[in-house]
């Protein structure tokens, strides 16, 4: 297993790319094997191998908690979250946005959202998929439940707020993302500051363009 953590721990530290899904739903099927699931050895395209990694494992791990212990539980969630993370910043944005594929593949990460054990994860995700589809403020209310479910401690903090301000100056909407900096500016911890202030002159400089 220390094999396979190690693995999934590589993948996590390398940006989203197309690659990278791959290697992390091959991963996900060496737990499978290790841990009795069936999985469908005839998988042969893109969609139905996201349809396993988002849909059919959560769905029977969350639906038989009695065949898999608490360890590999996780370890498979955190996978298929390393699924999704990759699905989404590496292979949605090569996919024409009026296709099928584009709108099955957010019914899936939709779909996939409510097996998170965290509500900020399920959050997350339901903010990314409406932003992707167009859905400004369904995207902005779920950024915010995200965040103020989120502890400052948490090393996916900073992330949500940066993508929560990317959507509001994306909609141009600069002195809501300059108050939402200042409305979290007590929260931001040390280590995440740089990053915090990079936002914070990024909004500054944006607001003085736009008056």
């Amino acid at each position: 297993m220390k094999k396979l953590i190690d693995k999934y721990h590589k993948i996590l530290l390398n940006e989203a790319s197309t690659e990278n899904l791959g290697s992390s739903i091959m991963l996900l099927k060496e737990v499978l094997s290790l841990t009795h699931i069936a999985d469908d050895n005839d998988i042969s395209n893109e969609t139905n191998e996201l349809l396993l990694s988002l849909k059919k494992v959560p769905e029977f791990i969350y639906n038989n908690p009695d065949k898999i212990d608490d360890n590999n539980y996780s370890f498979i969630l955190d996978i298929s979250n390393l699924v999704f993370h990759n699905a989404y910043f590496a292979l949605l944005p090569k996919i024409s946005k009026k296709s099928k594929k584009y709108f099955s593949l957010i019914e899936i990460f939709l779909n996939f959202s409510k097996y998170m054990d965290k509500a900020s994860d399920q959050y997350y995700i339901k903010a990314l998929c409406y932003e992707a589809i167009g859905k400004y403020n369904l995207a902005i209310n779920f950024y915010n439940e995200s965040l103020l479910a989120t502890h400052p401690d948490d090393h996916d903090y900073i992330t949500i707020l940066q993508n929560y301000w990317a959507t509001l100056v994306e909609y141009k909407q600069f002195d809501e993302a300059f108050q939402l900096l200042l409305d979290y500016q007590f929260k931001i911890l040390p280590k995440d500051f740089p990053e915090y202030q990079n936002l914070l002159w990024a909004s500054f400089k944006m607001r003085k363009v736009s008056i």
